[in-house]
């Protein structure tokens, strides 16, 4: 099965961005659930920032 052209460019590029759109969602739920989870949130940045 053929994938059309622009989804498979659309994938790419969320792909590309994966790393800060995983951190923006869970800098997201850290707001939301608050408290240790910032802390987690910071953790997960760093890491995610030291692997690219």
């Amino acid at each position: 099965m053929r994938l059309p052209r622009v989804l498979v460019r659309l994938v790419g590029m969320i792909a590309s961005h994966c790393a800060l759109l995983l951190a923006l969602v869970v800098l997201a739920l850290a707001i939301m659930l608050g408290g240790s989870a910032v802390r987690l949130c910071g953790g997960l940045v760093v890491f995610g920032s030291l692997r690219v």
